[in-house]
């Protein structure tokens, strides 16, 4: 219905000889959103067809925005042009998702609307795109351990590079069947992770060995409820989930943290323990912003897990029946132990500072009730 005027304007992609391009889905054309007139033609379509009708607006999913295609990726890529058939695809056509989330923040910040600063969860992004409040997530992953495994080192990288707002699909996106204890297993793993990562969010195409629920995402036949996973499952699910709502305002400050002062809500070891060379080498633990140390398990039926703790901290192990602090207050180098994990756990440390005039049982009993136990480690 807009293809007439945007193809008259010039306000679609086209490919080497000038033809407005196609995406691989409903026929649909593609926008040349590196043209501001481009961007603002789109939005009214957005606006008039959603926010004016439907009342939607502030929070958008916005997936696709690569953007996606089904028919020949070489062709599509090598033949695609910009900018009125100045810019090839090969040259700025991964920073498309960036002017996708640049179109809705444009169109949304004014002033006559009543919420006018979005929200946007997007499959794709570029450098800069938080300035238009975009989060990112990891796209259509697996469901397995090697791809869960993927995504710390994921994170963390998206963190760096100056995104702080980023999730995943727990429990992978594809290729899972709620009917089988790996998957169950690997569900419970990665809400573990999922839990302490900057949002939290189940999402995927699940599989049944029965028809439970013929219409969820992709049309598979398992529902994504977590009661659905079996009890065990449910009941370790659930209490991260219980952590997550527990942590809300320590949340809250680490997003705010990342809105005025560009800190990454996780990151790295090194980022917070810079002076350690040691921190500098671990790939599969991260900080979730100052206070908490997060290991998650990534290999399947693993009973354990080492875990590196950088000096010059009191380390409270969360999960742990005991020791429960590690001091390496006075230490030089980091320490390495060796963790248990059962379903239901996995090594999250709390970073406690011990203030003048208070003891190991103090920080202990603040952080964990009345349980005791210190052990120094030697």
């Amino acid at each position: 219905r807009f293809y007439e005027s945007a193809e008259s304007q010039k306000l679609l992609a086209t490919n080497s000889s000038g033809q407005p391009v196609m995406s691989g889905f409903s026929d649909a054309f593609i926008y040349d959103l590196y043209q501001p007139a481009s961007r603002k033609f789109a939005w009214e379509a957005v606006e008039n067809g959603y926010i004016r009708q439907y009342g939607m607006h502030q929070n958008w999913w916005v997936d696709c925005n690569e953007p996606c295609y089904a028919r020949d990726t070489e062709i599509f890529e090598q033949e695609m042009v910009y900018n009125r058939g100045n810019w090839p695809a090969s040259f700025v056509g991964a920073a498309y998702p960036h002017f996708v989330s640049k179109m809705v923040w444009e169109g949304q910040r004014r002033p006559d609307l009543r919420e006018n600063s979005p929200v946007m969860l997007a499959r794709s992004a570029w450098a800069g795109s938080q300035r238009f409040g975009v989060s990112v997530w990891s796209g259509d992953t697996s469901s397995n351990f090697n791809s869960l495994r993927q995504q710390v080192r994921a994170g963390l990288n998206m963190a760096m590079s100056g995104i702080p707002y980023w999730t995943t699909d727990i429990g992978g996106y594809q290729g899972g069947n709620i009917d089988d204890y790996s998957f169950r297993q690997l569900i419970v793993r990665w809400f573990q992770f999922g839990a302490f990562s900057p949002f939290f969010r189940n999402h995927g195409r699940r599989g049944a060995n029965h028809i439970d629920a013929a219409d969820e995402c992709g049309s598979t036949n398992g529902s994504n409820e977590i009661w659905n996973f079996g009890q065990e499952a449910e009941e370790f699910i659930a209490i991260m989930m219980r952590i997550r709502e527990q942590l809300r305002p320590y949340v809250m400050e680490q997003y705010r943290a990342a809105s005025e002062r560009a800190e990454p809500i996780i990151r790295p070891l090194f980022y917070d323990f810079w002076k350690d060379d040691d921190a500098a080498a671990v790939e599969d633990q991260f900080m979730f912003g100052p206070d908490y140390m997060i290991a998650p398990q990534l290999f399947e039926n693993a009973t354990n897990r080492t875990v590196y703790l950088p000096p010059g901290e009191l380390w409270v192990d969360y999960f742990s029946d005991g020791p429960y602090i590690y001091d390496t207050t006075n230490k030089t180098k980091g320490i390495r132990v060796v963790i248990p994990t059962p379903l239901e756990k996995f090594p999250v440390f709390i970073r406690a500072p011990l203030h003048e005039g208070e003891n190991h049982l103090d920080v202990l009993q603040l952080l964990r009730g009345n349980r005791v136990g210190v052990q120094s480690p030697q």
